[in-house]
């Protein structure tokens, strides 16, 4: 309906110019034919309406690239030279996902264990801060990855997993 008002509009325009401006005043483009004029009119209002159309889905897609931008989820399985550099930085949460048991018999400095295979982890890490950066790990990088992934769907934002869990770490472990 939009586009038949813009083809009239511009029919009418065309049909208007032809009569009172320029064919009157010797400027007639069409030479003399008013039929000429009006579907010259007709045209440019279809290309207003062909022009316009094509500028709303890229204002679209800009906003929604602003938001994909906004709501980026950085999910990063690193080695462990780089999961160390990781832990030296402020407002970290390293989590390992192992057991308790394999929890008990040794763990990185400062990590929180919460158990991937208990029924409850889903809960656990509800309660965490989606906006914190999380170092992720396990004991072969299995579980982590898994843990990761469910951490990016549920919008956590910056997690990162130990490729190759505690097998691959050659850093302190306390025990």
């Amino acid at each position: 309906m939009e586009m038949l008002i813009y083809i009239v509009s511009g029919g009418i325009t065309g049909f208007l110019y032809w009569r009172y401006y320029g064919c009157n005043n010797g400027f007639c483009i069409m030479g003399q034919n008013k039929y000429m004029s009006i579907t010259v009119g007709a045209l440019m209002g279809f290309l207003v309406v062909s022009s316009s159309g094509c500028a709303q889905p890229d204002q679209q897609a800009s906003t929604q690239d602003h938001v994909a931008i906004q709501n980026a989820v950085v999910l990063e399985d690193i080695p462990a030279a780089a999961f160390a550099e990781k832990m030296q930085q402020d407002d970290v949460i390293l989590i390992d996902v192992r057991t308790p048991e394999e929890f008990a018999s040794g763990y990185l400095k400062g990590a929180v264990n919460i158990n991937y295979n208990a029924p409850d982890f889903a809960d656990q890490i509800a309660k965490l801060d989606p906006t914190k950066t999380y170092l992720v790990y396990c004991r072969s990088g299995m579980r982590s990855g898994n843990a990761g992934k469910i951490l990016s769907e549920k919008g956590f934002h910056t997690v990162y997993t130990l490729k190759g869990g505690l097998n691959a770490w050659t850093g302190e472990v306390v025990k």
